[in-house]
C-alpha cells in the first residue's frame, strides 16, 4: 500500500508492507532493518544512515543520490511484522529542509 504526491522536482511517500506472522521474530529487528535499508542502496550511491527511534520504535534514516541526480531521503521502520516507509525525493541539500523534516517526523501511528 503506498501513497505519492509527486511534482516535477520533488516527491513524497508514504508505504507500508506487511511481512508473514513471525517474520521479524524469525529473523531478528536489526537484519530487517538492515535488508530494508541495502534494498534502498541498490543502483544508487549511499550517502548516509543513521539508526534512530520514531514513535518509541527501532527505524532508521536514510539517504541515498539516485542515477539521475535526486537525492532520496528514506526512513523506515518495522511495528510488529508492517514496515512503515516514507520518503522524499528532490534535489541535493533539500533533503534537510524544515520542510522535509516536518515530514519525516510527522508520521504517526494511530493504532
Amino acid at each position: 500500500h503506498q501513497w505519492l504526491f509527486d511534482t516535477p522536482s520533488t516527491a513524497y511517500l508514504v508505504s507500508y508492507i506487511d511481512y508473514t506472522p513471525g517474520h521479524v521474530a524469525r529473523n531478528g529487528l536489526q537484519f530487517v532493518l538492515d535488508n530494508l535499508t541495502k534494498g534502498l542502496h541498490t543502483d544508487r550511491i549511499p550517502v548516509s544512515e543513521r539508526q534512530i527511534t520514531h514513535d518509541g520504535h527501532a527505524a532508521r534514516d536514510v539517504v541515498v543520490r539516485t542515477n539521475d541526480g535526486f537525492i532520496l531521503r528514506q526512513r523506515h521502520m518495522m511495528v510488529g511484522d508492517r514496515a512503515y516507509i516514507w520518503n522524499y525525493v528532490g534535489a541535493p541539500g533539500s533533503e534537510t529542509s524544515p520542510n522535509v523534516q516536518e515530514f519525516l517526523d510527522s508520521l504517526q501511528l494511530l493504532r
